[in-house]
């Protein structure tokens, strides 16, 4: 996949906007913050979809993994964070 390539396939729409976006170090994995406090997570290799458990009432306002892409840390915007 190159840089800012269009896949189609990926779509992923909510009825709220997207608040933080955050690529995983090794693969070619995408999670999404929205503004209600999901976050969803597309694994292109498996282009599969995954809704992680809602844990914030507030719109996620950073994602990060970690350096080797194991945990996925969420915070929101009253400051509560979330280890995935």
């Amino acid at each position: 996949m190159l840089q800012g390539e269009n896949l189609k396939h990926a779509t992923v729409q909510r009825s709220v906007n997207c608040t933080a976006l955050s690529w995983q170090p090794q693969k070619k994995i995408l999670a999404m913050g929205w503004e209600n406090g999901e976050i969803v997570i597309w694994n292109e290799a498996e282009r599969d979809l995954h809704e992680v458990p809602n844990l914030h009432n507030s719109s996620v306002a950073c994602l990060a993994w970690s350096a080797k892409g194991a945990r996925l840390v969420s915070t929101d915007q009253v400051g509560y964070s979330q280890n995935h």
